[in-house]
């Protein structure tokens, strides 16, 4: 489980990007859901660009918050764990 660099401050909202273009061989991802297990950030929007799974995330409150990442291929599917802290606004 890796944790992203970059924190994300209470209140504001950041982009986020986890890389799994390692896994992907030569196909494509055609879906991928994030979810945080302990509702201290909220997730808007999501988008792919290759093997980029990009997501724009809001702090809600201040913790380490442990996202799951699920993505698919057409034949495949898998999943991953990151951890994102929430800090307080400065």
């Amino acid at each position: 489980m890796a944790t992203f660099k970059r924190k994300l401050k209470v209140s504001k909202t950041d982009a986020y990007v986890l890389n799994v273009s390692g896994w992907l061989a030569s196909e494509a991802i055609t879906l991928f859901t994030v979810t945080p297990q302990n509702s201290l950030l909220s997730i808007g929007a999501t988008s792919i660009d290759g093997g980029d799974l990009k997501f724009l995330a809001t702090g809600v409150t201040t913790g380490a918050e442990e996202l799951h990442f699920e993505y698919s291929t057409a034949t495949r599917n898998d999943c991953y764990v990151a951890t994102l802290n929430v800090i307080d606004d400065c």
